[in-house]
Protein backbone atom coordinates (compact mmCIF):
# COMPACT_ATOMS: atom_id res chain seq x y z
CA UNK A 1 0.00 0.00 0.00
CA UNK A 2 2.81 2.38 0.88
CA UNK A 3 4.57 1.72 -2.45
CA UNK A 4 1.33 2.20 -4.37
CA UNK A 5 0.62 5.51 -2.64
CA UNK A 6 4.15 6.80 -3.25
CA UNK A 7 3.93 5.77 -6.88
CA UNK A 8 0.80 7.90 -7.33
CA UNK A 9 2.30 10.99 -5.67
CA UNK A 10 3.96 12.57 -8.70
CA UNK A 11 0.96 12.21 -11.08
CA UNK A 12 -1.23 13.88 -8.47
CA UNK A 13 1.10 16.81 -7.86
CA UNK A 14 1.98 17.17 -11.54
CA UNK A 15 -1.62 17.42 -12.74
CA UNK A 16 -2.69 19.67 -9.83
CA UNK A 17 0.17 22.11 -10.45
CA UNK A 18 -0.41 22.15 -14.22
CA UNK A 19 -4.13 22.83 -13.80
CA UNK A 20 -3.57 25.48 -11.13
CA UNK A 21 -0.81 27.17 -13.13
CA UNK A 22 -2.96 27.17 -16.26
CA UNK A 23 -5.90 28.64 -14.39
CA UNK A 24 -3.78 31.36 -12.82
CA UNK A 25 -2.02 32.28 -16.07
CA UNK A 26 -5.19 32.62 -18.15
CA UNK A 27 -7.22 34.18 -15.34
CA UNK A 28 -4.42 36.62 -14.52
CA UNK A 29 -4.39 37.98 -18.06
CA UNK A 30 -8.17 38.18 -18.27
CA UNK A 31 -8.54 39.44 -14.70
CA UNK A 32 -6.02 42.25 -15.07
CA UNK A 33 -7.75 43.43 -18.23
CA UNK A 34 -11.11 43.12 -16.50
CA UNK A 35 -9.87 45.07 -13.47
CA UNK A 36 -8.30 47.90 -15.49
CA UNK A 37 -11.49 48.44 -17.49
CA UNK A 38 -13.87 47.36 -14.74
CA UNK A 39 -16.12 50.43 -15.04
CA UNK A 40 -16.77 49.63 -18.70
CA UNK A 41 -17.04 45.84 -18.23
CA UNK A 42 -19.06 45.87 -15.02
CA UNK A 43 -22.07 44.51 -16.89
CA UNK A 44 -20.23 41.18 -17.21
CA UNK A 45 -20.68 40.59 -13.48
CA UNK A 46 -24.20 39.42 -14.24
CA UNK A 47 -22.82 36.62 -16.42
CA UNK A 48 -19.84 35.73 -14.25
CA UNK A 49 -21.82 35.60 -11.02
CA UNK A 50 -23.76 32.65 -12.41
CA UNK A 51 -20.65 30.46 -12.36
CA UNK A 52 -20.50 30.77 -8.57
CA UNK A 53 -23.75 28.78 -8.35
CA UNK A 54 -22.88 26.12 -10.93
CA UNK A 55 -21.64 22.86 -9.30
CA UNK A 56 -18.11 22.75 -10.67
CA UNK A 57 -17.76 19.06 -9.84
CA UNK A 58 -20.81 18.06 -11.89
CA UNK A 59 -19.83 20.36 -14.74
CA UNK A 60 -16.31 18.91 -14.93
CA UNK A 61 -17.62 15.34 -14.63
CA UNK A 62 -20.18 15.79 -17.42
CA UNK A 63 -17.59 17.35 -19.73
CA UNK A 64 -14.96 14.69 -19.01
CA UNK A 65 -17.39 11.80 -19.23
CA UNK A 66 -19.01 13.14 -22.39
CA UNK A 67 -15.67 13.50 -24.18
CA UNK A 68 -15.18 9.73 -24.04
CA UNK A 69 -17.95 9.22 -26.59
CA UNK A 70 -16.23 11.36 -29.23
CA UNK A 71 -13.52 8.78 -29.92
CA UNK A 72 -13.44 6.19 -27.16
CA UNK A 73 -10.54 4.21 -28.59
CA UNK A 74 -8.37 7.32 -28.92
CA UNK A 75 -9.32 8.38 -25.41
CA UNK A 76 -8.35 5.01 -23.91
CA UNK A 77 -5.28 4.11 -25.98
CA UNK A 78 -3.63 7.55 -25.93
CA UNK A 79 -2.58 8.54 -22.37
CA UNK A 80 -1.11 11.88 -23.49
CA UNK A 81 -4.35 12.89 -25.15
CA UNK A 82 -6.27 11.88 -22.04
CA UNK A 83 -3.95 13.92 -19.80
CA UNK A 84 -4.26 17.01 -21.99
CA UNK A 85 -8.03 16.69 -22.19
CA UNK A 86 -8.38 16.34 -18.43
CA UNK A 87 -6.06 19.33 -17.85
CA UNK A 88 -7.86 21.59 -20.35
CA UNK A 89 -11.29 20.82 -18.93
CA UNK A 90 -10.22 21.27 -15.31
CA UNK A 91 -8.58 24.56 -16.26
CA UNK A 92 -11.58 25.81 -18.21
CA UNK A 93 -14.23 25.22 -15.54
CA UNK A 94 -12.40 27.47 -13.06
CA UNK A 95 -11.43 30.39 -15.29
CA UNK A 96 -14.67 32.50 -15.17
CA UNK A 97 -14.91 32.77 -11.39
CA UNK A 98 -11.16 33.15 -10.91
CA UNK A 99 -10.94 35.88 -13.58
CA UNK A 100 -13.70 37.82 -11.86
CA UNK A 101 -11.96 37.49 -8.49
CA UNK A 102 -8.61 38.70 -9.83
CA UNK A 103 -10.35 41.50 -11.72
CA UNK A 104 -12.06 42.80 -8.60
CA UNK A 105 -8.83 42.62 -6.59
CA UNK A 106 -7.09 44.59 -9.34
CA UNK A 107 -9.87 47.17 -9.43
CA UNK A 108 -9.69 47.63 -5.64
CA UNK A 109 -5.93 48.10 -5.89
CA UNK A 110 -6.46 50.84 -8.46
CA UNK A 111 -8.63 52.73 -5.95
CA UNK A 112 -5.75 53.20 -3.49
CA UNK A 113 -4.59 56.76 -2.87
CA UNK A 114 -1.01 56.17 -4.01
CA UNK A 115 -2.34 54.84 -7.33
CA UNK A 116 -4.34 58.02 -7.80
CA UNK A 117 -1.21 60.02 -6.95
CA UNK A 118 0.76 58.13 -9.58
CA UNK A 119 -1.93 58.98 -12.14
CA UNK A 120 -1.73 62.66 -11.22
CA UNK A 121 2.03 62.58 -11.72
CA UNK A 122 1.49 61.28 -15.25
CA UNK A 123 1.90 57.52 -14.80
CA UNK A 124 0.59 55.36 -17.64
CA UNK A 125 -1.59 52.29 -17.12
CA UNK A 126 1.21 49.82 -17.90
CA UNK A 127 3.69 51.61 -15.61
CA UNK A 128 1.17 51.79 -12.75
CA UNK A 129 0.23 48.15 -13.23
CA UNK A 130 3.82 46.86 -13.12
CA UNK A 131 5.32 49.24 -10.54
CA UNK A 132 2.41 49.73 -8.14
CA UNK A 133 -0.56 47.41 -8.61
CA UNK A 134 1.17 44.04 -8.97
CA UNK A 135 3.52 44.53 -5.97
CA UNK A 136 0.57 45.57 -3.80
CA UNK A 137 -1.55 42.50 -4.63
CA UNK A 138 1.11 39.80 -5.01
CA UNK A 139 0.37 38.45 -1.53
CA UNK A 140 -3.32 38.12 -2.41
CA UNK A 141 -2.49 36.42 -5.70
CA UNK A 142 -0.30 33.93 -3.86
CA UNK A 143 -3.14 33.21 -1.48
CA UNK A 144 -5.47 32.75 -4.46
CA UNK A 145 -2.97 30.32 -6.01
CA UNK A 146 -2.93 28.27 -2.81
CA UNK A 147 -6.72 28.24 -2.66
CA UNK A 148 -6.94 27.17 -6.29
CA UNK A 149 -4.43 24.36 -5.74
CA UNK A 150 -6.51 23.03 -2.85
CA UNK A 151 -9.70 23.44 -4.90
CA UNK A 152 -8.16 21.52 -7.83
CA UNK A 153 -7.11 18.63 -5.58
CA UNK A 154 -10.62 18.52 -4.09
CA UNK A 155 -12.19 18.67 -7.56
CA UNK A 156 -10.01 15.81 -8.77
CA UNK A 157 -11.10 13.68 -5.83
CA UNK A 158 -14.80 14.48 -6.30
CA UNK A 159 -14.71 13.68 -10.03
CA UNK A 160 -12.91 10.41 -9.32
CA UNK A 161 -15.51 9.45 -6.70
CA UNK A 162 -18.27 10.08 -9.27
CA UNK A 163 -16.65 7.56 -11.59
CA UNK A 164 -14.17 9.37 -13.86
CA UNK A 165 -10.84 8.28 -12.45
CA UNK A 166 -8.18 10.99 -12.71
CA UNK A 167 -4.65 9.53 -12.38
CA UNK A 168 -3.08 9.84 -8.94
CA UNK A 169 -4.27 9.57 -5.36
CA UNK A 170 -7.74 10.70 -6.37
CA UNK A 171 -8.16 7.73 -8.74
CA UNK A 172 -7.03 5.40 -5.96
CA UNK A 173 -9.59 6.93 -3.59
CA UNK A 174 -12.37 6.95 -6.18
CA UNK A 175 -11.84 3.36 -7.33
CA UNK A 176 -11.98 2.13 -3.71
CA UNK A 177 -14.77 4.44 -2.56
CA UNK A 178 -17.24 1.57 -2.21
CA UNK A 179 -14.85 -0.17 0.18
CA UNK A 180 -15.32 2.65 2.68
CA UNK A 181 -17.82 0.72 4.80
CA UNK A 182 -16.08 -2.64 4.42
CA UNK A 183 -12.35 -1.91 4.44
CA UNK A 184 -11.85 1.77 5.28
CA UNK A 185 -8.11 1.30 5.78
CA UNK A 186 -7.70 1.01 2.00
CA UNK A 187 -8.44 4.70 1.42
CA UNK A 188 -7.43 5.97 4.86
CA UNK A 189 -3.77 6.59 4.01
CA UNK A 190 -4.37 8.28 0.62
CA UNK A 191 -6.89 10.59 2.28
CA UNK A 192 -4.43 11.23 5.12
CA UNK A 193 -1.62 12.11 2.71
CA UNK A 194 -3.96 14.32 0.68
CA UNK A 195 -4.94 16.14 3.87
CA UNK A 196 -1.30 16.59 4.89
CA UNK A 197 -0.51 17.90 1.41
CA UNK A 198 -3.28 20.52 1.66
CA UNK A 199 -2.13 21.57 5.15
CA UNK A 200 1.49 21.83 3.94
CA UNK A 201 0.49 23.97 0.96
CA UNK A 202 -1.48 26.30 3.22
CA UNK A 203 1.38 26.68 5.71
CA UNK A 204 3.98 27.33 3.00
CA UNK A 205 1.73 29.90 1.34
CA UNK A 206 1.15 31.76 4.58
CA UNK A 207 4.89 31.86 5.25
CA UNK A 208 5.76 33.12 1.76
CA UNK A 209 2.95 35.68 1.91
CA UNK A 210 4.22 37.00 5.25
CA UNK A 211 7.70 37.32 3.76
CA UNK A 212 6.45 39.17 0.68
CA UNK A 213 4.26 41.51 2.74
CA UNK A 214 7.19 42.39 4.99
CA UNK A 215 5.80 40.87 8.18
CA UNK A 216 8.95 38.82 8.66
CA UNK A 217 11.18 41.87 8.32
CA UNK A 218 9.00 43.81 10.73
CA UNK A 219 9.12 41.04 13.30
CA UNK A 220 12.86 40.69 12.81
CA UNK A 221 13.47 44.40 13.27
CA UNK A 222 11.27 44.50 16.33
CA UNK A 223 13.16 41.58 17.85
CA UNK A 224 16.51 43.24 17.14
CA UNK A 225 15.19 46.53 18.47
CA UNK A 226 14.06 44.92 21.70
CA UNK A 227 17.40 43.15 22.06
CA UNK A 228 19.23 46.43 21.52
CA UNK A 229 17.08 48.14 24.11
CA UNK A 230 17.75 45.38 26.62
CA UNK A 231 21.47 45.66 25.95
CA UNK A 232 21.40 49.45 26.35
CA UNK A 233 19.39 49.12 29.55
CA UNK A 234 21.82 46.59 30.97
CA UNK A 235 24.83 48.75 30.07
CA UNK A 236 23.26 51.75 31.74
CA UNK A 237 22.58 49.71 34.84
CA UNK A 238 26.17 48.55 34.94
CA UNK A 239 27.54 52.05 34.43
CA UNK A 240 25.27 53.33 37.16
Amino acid sequence: MFDVILGQTMPTLKLALIVTGGRMLVSLLLGLFYGIYYRRLKWMDVLLEGFHFVPVTLLAFLLLYGMQFMDYQLFIDNPDFRWRLIAFILIGVGIPSLSQLIGKETFLAYQQEFIQGARVLGGKNLHILIKHVLPSVRGKFLLIFSGQLVAVLTLMMHVSILGFFIPGWTAFIGSNYFELMLSPWIIFFPVLLLTLLIVSITMMTNGIRSLLDGDYLKRRSSILTNAKRVQEHSSKSISY
